[in-house]
């Protein structure tokens, strides 16, 4: 499947059965899984087993809620779970969807760098 969307730093692309190891930086990591779960990590056998067959057939681009693999590898982040769709709940009588991201520790204070002139 071709990439959704490509901009000079960003990827936005369907997930892959190779994920799984990003996956499991992310979801394995408590720190990462605090505010989503109460920090308990997802081990490898979870994540081949349910979560990548559940993003393997959730694409947002097939309609309706879905995820995305994110990857800004031009501006040093590796790797990005990103999750869209149409949640009109999480804000009350909006009818737009929502955007959230999930980041590995590495990239939490990470600034953006912005371009040298020359």
């Amino acid at each position: 499947m071709p990439n959704f969307l490509e901009t000079g730093r960003l990827v936005l692309r369907a997930f892959t059965e190779a994920d799984a190891d990003h996956l499991l930086a992310l979801d394995g990591d408590p720190d990462v899984m605090r505010f989503i779960n109460g920090g308990r990590p997802t081990d490898r056998e979870a994540i081949e087993s349910r979560t990548v067959p559940r993003l393997l057939r959730s694409y947002p681009c097939l309609g309706g809620r879905g995820y995305w693999a994110a990857e800004e590898e031009k501006a040093g982040l590796s790797f990005v779970r990103s999750f869209t769709g149409d949640r009109p709940e999480a804000i009350e009588g909006s009818e737009h969807g929502d955007v959230e991201y999930e980041l590995t520790r590495p990239d939490w204070r990470r600034r953006r760098q912005e371009p040298t002139v020359q």
